[in-house]
């Protein structure tokens, strides 16, 4: 394991201007969603209360693209309320471009590891890659280790 990457819920503050803040999960239900397209046409979020209380959404995302990126400037520019990865976000929340919407809801985190052949016996240029991978992954902002 090399480290983890969390799920941010982030919106733009003019989307937030204009729709008002979100005191609680359901508060999403409503809204039109950007969403990155994977095998299916909808995101499952499986949230974690600050109390403890789960409570899963079902969102129909209404704009979704294949790639990340895109996703991100499309909420950045307001055109909706996003799932963002840590890492991905991190510099453009702490800029102000984007605000994480619930911040004490938490969503399973997405571990990052290396996976190699054999574990006991890895010849040298293996380890230091791994090595090299879990500095770099550990100066990361929006990485937790």
């Amino acid at each position: 394991r090399l480290g983890a990457l969390r799920w941010w819920i982030c919106a733009s503050p003019a989307w937030i201007a204009a729709h008002g803040p979100v005191a609680h999960p359901d508060a999403l239900l409503g809204h039109a969603w950007l969403g990155f397209v994977r095998e299916r046409p909808w995101l499952r979020l499986d949230m974690t209360g600050p109390d403890g209380a789960a409570r899963e959404l079902r969102i129909e995302p209404r704009l979704s693209s294949n790639n990340q990126l895109s996703i991100q400037q499309m909420c950045a520019a307001g055109l909706g309320p996003a799932l963002l990865g840590s890492a991905d976000a991190h510099d453009d929340v702490a800029a102000g471009h984007l605000v994480r919407l619930l911040p004490e809801w938490t969503l399973p985190a997405l571990d990052i590891s290396a996976v190699t052949p054999q574990r006991d016996t890895q010849p040298a240029k293996v380890r230091l890659a791994v090595q090299a991978l879990q500095a770099y992954l550990q100066n990361l902002a929006g990485v937790e280790s």
